[in-house]
């Protein structure tokens, strides 16, 4: 059995993530959020990475999950996994000139 090392590190790059790596007891996983990097070194959910990636509006945002839509009751319930792409999106409504 694999241990999750708990932990968070942040790496920069260009103002946000490019790519990041979770770190099972020497076990790396990549993940891409919004296309930029993050390294965690801990098991994370989808609600404690909204925390970590700085989302704005966390009540808000709109994950998607390897292109899949991830709704809002799930977010404590799925955690990352090796190879991942997360994306944080905002919907903004708008009317007719």
């Amino acid at each position: 059995m694999i241990r999750p090392v708990a932990g968070v590190c942040l790496l920069p790059g260009q103002g946000d993530f490019i790519m990041g790596f979770l770190h099972y007891g020497g076990i790396f996983m990549n993940l891409t959020v919004n296309g930029k990097a993050l390294s965690i070194d801990k098991s994370i959910n989808l609600k404690e990475l909204l925390t970590v990636a700085k989302a704005e509006q966390p009540d808000y945002v709109t994950v998607e999950l390897n292109g899949e839509f991830v709704d809002h009751s799930g977010f404590e319930t799925t955690f990352v996994k090796d190879g991942d792409k997360v994306e944080f999106l905002y919907f903004m409504g708008g009317g007719a000139r």
